[in-house]
Parts: C-alpha cells; structure tokens; sequence
C-alpha cells in the first residue's frame, strides 16, 4: 500500500528542484498528525490530498477540483506554488492516469487552475495561474541592506524593495549582480526588528538579471525562515510574486506610462544549495488586472508506505 510519493518539483531532472511529500488519503488524518508528518518529512513542504481515489474517479475530468492541504516543518500554510504543481502531478499520474488539460486544487488560500502540457502522453511541463497580487509596504533598503548583511550599492536602483503576495506575502529584492545575491544571508534579528512595516510571515526573495546558464534571464535565491526553512530551492509563490512585481515595474522606465505589460521569464534558483531549478514565468497587466503563470517540469522519486 502506498501512503505517499516524494517528487521533484521544478526540476531539471530528478534530485533536482523542489522536494515534496505528497500524502494520499488525506483525510484520514487529523491537523496535528499531518503537522507532526510534515515535520518528519522536513521538507519545505508536504501537501495532503483530502479527497479519496474514489471520490476523485467520481469527478468530471473536464471540471477536477481537488482539495489540498500544505504545511511546511513549522505549520500550515494556505498557498504554495511547488506543492501546487507536484500535487497536481500525483494526482493526474495516480489517481486519474489519463491525459487531462487541467485541473484546480482548492486551498484555503484560493482555487489555483494547473494546466498540463504533454510529450507522448507524459506532462513535461505543468503551470499554474495565480491569485491576484497584492502589493504591500515599501522597505528602507538601507534598512534590507542591513537585513541581507549587504551593501547598499548592491541594490538595483531601478527597482523600490517591496512586499508582493499572490498568497504568500514574499519582500522582492533587486540586486545589481549574481555575485550580490550568492552573497545575500538573512539576519533573522534584524527581519523581525522591521516589524510592523514588514509582515511576521513576509519571507524574502533576492533577485538579478545576471543568471549561471545563459540560457536562463533571472537569477533567483529565496529565503523563508519564519517557515522553518533557511532557503528554499524552488519557489513557486515567491516567483510569482517576482513576476507581478516586473510587471508593475518594468524597464527601462520610460515604458511605465503604458497600460499593458507582458513578460516570459526563465528563472533558475536553487544553486547556492546544490538543488538546481528552473521555473518559467508568463505574466501579463492589463492596467490593474494581472495574469500571472508560473511553470515546471515534476519528477517522481520515491513511493513509500507508513509503518505502524
């Protein structure tokens, strides 16, 4: 019997990417079992799928709702973008096992569409649309400086440091260079001190147009302590984020009087950790209405069953 699947999310190939836990029959388990499991994993997150197979085999494919539970080592969270697309994954590959054009996963956090794109009959790349952005706070940079233990001369100067959440509320960084953000590190003090301009669960992403694989547009590092996790490898929520956020501030700034903005993005992150990922970011705003997509390819690793 299979309790769950640990697969790669954003992955380049497998042991690549974003590792998630994904639990079958959910709702077999009670909050403090699926805290207490989540914690076990240690990943940054594990999703639990609260509907049985045979509920889900009942559903008009044409119409998938499935709802999700996510909880990282600390707690539970209601949106997150690798667990979205991993989810989703399992549950075409196991639990429908035929091809589908989407399906939507229900979180407390909204109802986030993934979309499937196939090569002979197997997803190679699943993308999921995001919740509206809100745009919060704008942060001090001398002050994130201080935060990220950089120097104020590292900060790209044509963007403002600024809260953005499509669910998750992530502080969005521009640096100048590569080097700037391999050399970026949270001093967790300082972040808790910028409280209450910065919300307790605001989690950083850093960023520059000066990628590892030229191939690739954006270099990526994203750190989440407040969720029991230093840095994480692939994000989808906080690149989601970055994606409205270059959408509300696009360059050169003479193009900012426009009403409509589109931009399609490869962003690597992971590097520092040895996890390479690659996530493919589409957005479009149409004066305030924004379309963000945010993409990846998944791996399977490993089946496994619970003992006791």
């Amino acid at each position: 019997m299979t309790d769950f699947f640990i697969v790669d999310v954003f992955s380049v190939d497998r042991y690549t990417g974003n590792q998630l836990a994904v639990f079958l029959n959910g709702h077999t388990y009670n909050t403090e079992q699926m805290q207490t499991l989540a914690r076990e994993m240690h990943f940054s997150e594990t999703t639990f799928i609260m509907q049985s197979a045979e509920e889900i085999a009942q559903q008009d494919t044409t119409v998938l709702i499935i709802p999700v539970r996510i909880f990282t080592p600390a707690s539970e969270i209601p949106f997150a973008g690798h667990p979205t697309l991993g989810t989703a994954f399992v549950v075409q590959q196991q639990l429908i096992q035929h091809p589908i054009e989407t399906l939507s996963l229900q979180m407390s956090g909204g109802l986030i569409p993934v979309q499937f794109t196939y090569h002979n009959a197997q997803p190679y790349l699943l993308t999921m649309t995001q919740n509206q952005p809100v745009f919060g706070a704008i942060i001090d940079k001398h002050d994130m400086a201080k935060c990220l233990n950089l120097s104020i001369d590292a900060f790209n100067e044509q963007y403002p440091v600024q809260i953005v959440s499509t669910g998750l509320p992530f502080i969005i960084v521009a640096l100048k260079q590569r080097e700037d953000v391999q050399k970026a590190w949270v001093q967790l003090q300082v972040l808790q001190s910028l409280a209450p301009q910065v919300e307790p669960d605001a989690n950083i992403l850093v960023f520059a147009m000066d990628p590892i694989d030229e191939d690739n547009d954006v270099h990526v590092r994203v750190f989440v302590p407040e969720l029991g996790v230093s840095e994480d490898p692939a994000t989808g929520s906080a690149n989601g984020c970055l994606c409205a956020f270059l959408l509300r501030y696009p360059v050169p700034e003479e193009n900012t009087a426009r009403a409509t903005h589109s931009l399609t993005l490869r962003v690597e992150q992971g590097y520092a950790i040895d996890r390479p990922s690659l996530l493919y970011l589409n957005g479009k705003r149409v004066n305030d209405l924004y379309d963000i997509r945010v993409g990846g390819s998944v791996h399977f690793v490993a089946r496994a069953e619970l003992l006791g």
